[in-house]
C-alpha cells in the first residue's frame, strides 16, 4: 500500500526529476521523447516502492515503521494478497482473531492455499488447538514456505512435548534466527527460564523487519498470559 507520506515523496521526486531532465535537455539540446522520460521514471518508481517494502519487511529495526506499515495495509480498500496477509498479521497482533481469520478467508484460490494455511496455523497455535494446527500445516505445499512450515511444526511439537519431532524438525530449519526463537520456547517449556531468555534475546538481536515485530508482540502477549507455556 502506498502511504500518503510515500506518495508525497514520489510526487516530490517526480517534480525534481522532470526539472533536472528539462534543464539537461535545454543545456545539451538533446531530444528525449516524453514516453522515454516517463518510462524511466515509472521503472525507477516501481523499484523504489519494491525496495521500500522489502526494507520494511526484512531489514528495518524501527518497529514503529513496521507497525504503521501493517496498520496501513489493514486499512486498504482494495488489497493485494500480500496486503491481505499483512492485514491478517495486524489483527492477529492486536488479538482480534475473528477479524484476522476473516482476512485469511478473503485470500482466494488454490495457489494461495499455503499462505492461508500458514495464517490459520498461527491462529490455532495461539488457541492451543494443536490438532487443527497440524491439519493446516499439512496444507502448506509451497516450497517457498517450507522454512515457515518447519518452524510451525517445531512450535507445535514443543507444545505437545514431542521432543523427537522437535529435534528432527529443527534439523530442517536453516534460518538461525528462527532456531533461536524455538530454542527459547523449548527451554521455557522445560523450565529453564534463564536459558529461554538467553535464546530469546539472541532471536530478537538477529531479527529485523516484520519478523522481529511479530516476536516482540508474541513476547508481550506471553508475558501477560497467566497460563504461559512458551517464551514467545
Amino acid at each position: 500500500m502506498i502511504t500518503k507520506r510515500l506518495l508525497a515523496i514520489l510526487i516530490g521526486i517526480y517534480i525534481i526529476y522532470r526539472g533536472v531532465v528539462d534543464y539537461l535537455l535545454y543545456i545539451y539540446d538533446v531530444f528525449i521523447s516524453p514516453f522515454t522520460i516517463n518510462a524511466i521514471f515509472f521503472v525507477a518508481t516501481v523499484a523504489l516502492i519494491i525496495g521500500y517494502m522489502m526494507y520494511i519487511q526484512q531489514y528495518t529495526e524501527n518497529m514503529k515503521i513496521v507497525e504503521r506499515y501493517l496498520r496501513n495495509n489493514s486499512r486498504a480498500l482494495f488489497k493485494t494478497v500480500q496486503e491481505r496477509y499483512n492485514s491478517f498479521l495486524w489483527h492477529y497482533t492486536n488479538d482480534d482473531l475473528e477479524k484476522a481469520e476473516e482476512e485469511l478467508n478473503q485470500i482466494k484460490g488454490k495457489r494461495h492455499e499455503s499462505i492461508r494455511a500458514v495464517g490459520m496455523t498461527t491462529i490455532y497455535i495461539n488457541e492451543n488447538n494443536l490438532e487443527e494446527a497440524l491439519k493446516e500445516i499439512e496444507k502448506i505445499k509451497n516450497p517457498n514456505l517450507d522454512q515457515i512450515k518447519y518452524y510451525q511444526l517445531a512450535h507445535v511439537a514443543i507444545l505437545k512435548d514431542d521432543w523427537n519431532t522437535f529435534e528432527t524438525t529443527m534439523g530442517e530449519i536453516k534460518d538461525e534466527k528462527r532456531k533461536y526463537a524455538l530454542k527459547a520456547d523449548a527451554a521455557f517449556r522445560k523450565g529453564n527460564f534463564p536459558k529461554a531468555r538467553e535464546f530469546g534475546d539472541l532471536a530478537l538481536k538477529h531479527t529485523k523487519g516484520v519478523q522481529k515485530y511479530l516476536l516482540l508482540k508474541d513476547l508481550e502477549r506471553q508475558k501477560n498470559n497467566p497460563n504461559r507455556k512458551t517464551y514467545f
